[in-house]
């Protein structure tokens, strides 16, 4: 899913969504609405696109200004909220915990 050497040093949280996706896609209960109904797993450049989307749709606002509402295109990090956005835009329902 990936180039050698693309996204190094900050792709780690784009791998971890190829991860989820991957797995995801496989399950037949899948929502169709998880990326766009797409068959395979996204590039991390598909991946931006579709957390822009989340964006737009009212997903995680506050993520959207701190990374000033672009993703496409750039080495921005991503983390949690922007997953958990994409994910909830697919139809998946998701949440974010915290371990201590």
């Amino acid at each position: 899913y990936s180039r050698p050497q693309y996204g190094k040093g900050w792709g780690c949280g784009y791998r971890n969504v190829q991860m989820l996706c991957s797995h995801l896609l496989q399950r037949s209960e899948a929502p169709g609405k998880l990326l766009g109904g797409a068959q395979h797993v996204p590039t991390i450049p598909g991946i931006q696109a579709h957390m822009e989307l989340s964006w737009q749709e009212g997903f995680d606002p506050e993520g959207r200004a701190q990374l000033a509402g672009h993703l496409v295109g750039t080495a921005k990090w991503v983390g949690t909220s922007e997953c958990c956005a994409l994910l909830r835009a697919g139809g998946v329902p998701a949440r974010i915990v915290q371990f201590k």
